[in-house]
């Protein structure tokens, strides 16, 4: 255990839910912040415009798409659809 390490801030940002099972958290380190959850709260530091070369894509957009970014060969189409839907 180092402890120059910079730490993982996590901070919850809110219950919903009709049971309140659904956590919203954020999470920030490194100067950047992440925000998860369920739904349209997740948001990405990916630049997927860059990626896929569309203004706003959506995850149909990226599903639909005949090519790909494959990174330089590393993976296989099958593999670039879904990093970039998890993206």
């Amino acid at each position: 255990w180092y402890d120059d390490v910079p730490s993982i801030f996590w901070e919850v940002q809110g219950v919903r839910g009709q049971d309140q099972d659904i956590g919203d958290v954020s999470a920030t380190a490194f100067g950047r912040t992440l925000s998860l959850g369920e739904g349209l709260v997740v948001q990405s530091p990916v630049d997927m415009n860059r990626l896929v070369e569309l203004p706003t894509p959506t995850e149909d957009d990226i599903l639909h798409r005949r090519h790909l970014p494959t990174f330089e060969d590393t993976l296989s189409p099958e593999e670039a659809e879904t990093l970039l839907t998890f993206l």
